[in-house]
């Protein structure tokens, strides 16, 4: 029992010896720490942790901002190009409409010589159109009044021979000889209409192609008076055209004079040289075609005076306007353009 005593003794002792030195390296820790705090260097180096530390998180946030700029450079990148692209288009369109207006100032610059020569042709045309439709409709209301005159005269004929047959024949003539007499008068005058029906048959063969002849001529005059107002249309048209875009236009004036055009930068093309025309492309050619041979050969009809034209107006215009040919009219072409 002692000696356990002792034992125990001697172990506490030993926990009390190991305590000391515990607290005593504490202590010196202690004073070591503190005088690590106390040290300049050390608080450098703890200011410098700090701002790492706070660096760290400000590269952070700025790499995050340069990821959203990047994207939004992209986005930039893509619609510069399309706005690139939309500029392009708008200047070729641009373009394209100052072409097609320098085309269309350009079409609009009439020679003035030809323009009068045109004017001149279609009064000249217009006034040869009514002249053959008033020759036509006599014609046709001669060969009209000569076919029923002589188909007239030759029934009357008949029938004056078979009534004076009848004044010959006695008034006590049997009642049955008197039918035969008015039947006879009957067959003579279907024997005669018979024998004149292959002249009727022509004269009004002949009527019917003077009628569509003059039907004809009437819608061509139509056509020349549609003409003419398009004709006048367009070259008003030009002189607002003119004036709007700065180039001088054709005055009234001088389409009454017989002096059409406009002096814009086309103005040489203008002037012809000495001793040359321009060469025009009549509507209606001068000769005539000659007539059937049925009234060529008929002494009724003038086998002189009756013609037809081969061409028709056409108020197409050819556009755009190939060099060498005034603008607005297809059929006349300018030597000095």
């Amino acid at each position: 029992m002692a000696q356990l005593e002792a034992q125990r003794k001697e172990e506490l002792k030993t926990m009390q010896e190991r305590l000391s030195m515990y607290h005593t390296a504490t202590r010196s820790l202690r004073m070591l720490m503190d005088q690590l705090r106390q040290d300049q260097a050390v608080k450098v180096v703890e200011d410098l942790r700090s701002r790492l530390e706070h660096s760290q998180h400000q590269v952070a946030a700025v790499s995050k901002r340069n990821g959203e700029l990047v994207k939004e450079a992209a986005e930039m990148q893509a619609g510069h190009a399309s706005a690139k692209t939309d500029l392009d288009r708008a200047k070729q369109s641009v373009k394209n409409l100052r072409q097609k207006l320098d085309s269309e100032i350009e079409s609009r610059q009439f020679c003035r010589y030809c323009s009068a020569k045109i004017t001149t042709k279609l009064d000249q045309s217009g006034k040869n159109m009514y002249n053959k439709l008033l020759r036509l409709r006599s014609v046709t209301m001669a060969i009209t009044q000569t076919t029923h005159r002589s188909v007239e005269e030759a029934v009357q004929e008949t029938l004056q021979e078979y009534d004076d047959t009848d004044k010959t024949v006695p008034h006590e003539t049997d009642k049955g000889v008197l039918d035969l007499v008015q039947f006879g008068r009957r067959l003579a005058g279907v024997e005669k209409r018979l024998a004149l029906a292959p002249t009727v048959f022509k004269m009004q063969s002949l009527l019917d192609s003077r009628q569509q002849e003059v039907a004809r001529l009437e819608k061509v005059e139509e056509a020349h008076a549609k003409l003419q107002r398009l004709y006048k249309r367009l070259v008003v048209e030009s002189q607002q055209s003119s004036v709007q875009h700065g180039h001088r236009g054709m005055s009234r004036s001088a389409l009454d004079s017989g002096y059409v055009g406009g002096g814009g930068r086309d103005r040489r093309a203008t002037h012809l040289p000495e001793g040359e025309a321009p060469s025009i492309v009549y509507l209606f050619p001068p000769q005539e075609t000659p007539p059937p041979a049925s009234a060529a050969a008929s002494p009724m009809v003038p086998s002189a005076s009756v013609g037809s034209s081969s061409k028709t107006l056409s108020t197409r215009a050819k556009a755009p306007f190939a060099p060498g040919e005034c603008p607005g009219v297809a059929w006349v072409t300018c030597v000095g353009r």
